[in-house]
């Protein structure tokens, strides 16, 4: 694997990953204010989630990458 194909299967895990970590600790507000939606959330924590996905990201992408390695998958059959 190169460069460039980890880096993009590592963008890809990181946003499918985000995108399940979004719904953690969803508290919507309780009184939203004029024009906002009721289902945006009271606090989103988005640095929080942004971490969290980078790290499991990291260990999904050192897994995927030890099989492409060893050849127990190849994409190039």
């Amino acid at each position: 694997m190169g460069i460039f194909e980890g880096f993009v299967i590592y963008i890809v895990l990181w946003w499918v990953i985000f995108f399940m970590t979004l719904p953690l600790r969803f508290e919507s507000q309780s009184r939203p204010q004029k024009g906002h939606a009721e289902s945006a959330p009271a606090h989103p924590r988005i640095a929080f989630k942004m971490a969290l996905t980078s790290g499991i990201a990291l260990i999904v992408w050192l897994i995927v990458y030890a099989v492409i390695e060893a050849d127990v998958y190849s994409f190039y059959e």
